[in-house]
């Protein structure tokens, strides 16, 4: 990775046998595009170690944005968002040092959708693109972020769950798998959902809103309070 001080970048390519994206929703394509996300997390955790603390995040200050963007922005049920925010603005400094907390040895893909997935051959494994926000942190920040894109329409993911999808991979690439992942799960998954109206303004749509605000509410009970 360097050459007399000199850092050193490449550039790999890989032509594919496959035209163009093929991002059909299949219960194949998706447990495909989980496990592709696995063996990246297994090269890269085999190549370099995580030696660095994850990027810090002030929640409180994230769902303090949420409420004020109520006032701003077109969100369905703004009422009920703004009452179901200000009981999880009481228990986050919990919930956030409850997530600061987990076991950060994993680097994550960061950008994990269909569309940053090609098959290389049709029926064959998956290839991820877009390495550009790969970050130290737990795995289960990949799933996360792969599952929420499908809060509002989980049929698309043919009952697959995509956090214990990805814990099965990693089991069979002989990952390390610390911490509880159900409950670290759980606890990304409402930090995520508290900051959906700060972004309403920019993606997501109403389907998509009112399935945070459920998740989130149903959460709630569910997560650390002190």
């Amino acid at each position: 990775d360097a050459i007399n001080g000199y850092d050193l970048c490449w550039l790999v390519e890989e032509r594919l046998e496959r035209e163009g994206s093929n991002t059909a929703l299949t219960k194949d394509a998706v447990e495909g595009v989980l496990t592709a996300a696995a063996e990246v997390q297994a090269a890269a955790h085999n190549a370099v170690r995580v030696t660095v603390p994850p990027q810090h995040k002030d929640w409180e200050a994230l769902v303090a944005q949420s409420r004020e963007a109520l006032d701003s922005v077109f969100i369905p049920q703004p009422q009920h968002w703004n009452a179901v925010l200000k009981k999880f603005h009481k228990i986050v400094p919990a919930v956030a040092r409850a997530w600061e907390a987990r076991p950060a040895t994993c680097w994550c893909h960061g950008d994990l959708h269909m569309g940053n997935a090609m098959q290389r051959t049709p029926g064959g494994r998956w290839v991820l693109l877009d390495l550009a926000l790969m970050h130290p942190g737990h795995w289960v920040e990949d799933a996360v972020y792969f599952e929420r894109q499908y809060w509002h329409r989980k049929a698309d993911l043919n009952g697959v769950k995509p956090v214990s999808a990805m814990a099965r991979a990693r089991k069979r690439l002989d990952l390390p798998m610390p911490g509880d992942h159900s409950e670290l799960a759980n606890l990304r998954r409402a930090l995520m959902a508290s900051c959906v109206p700060a972004a309403a303004r920019h993606e997501g749509s109403a389907a998509y809103c009112d399935s945070a605000l459920a998740l989130l509410e149903r959460l709630i009970p569910l997560l650390p309070h002190h």
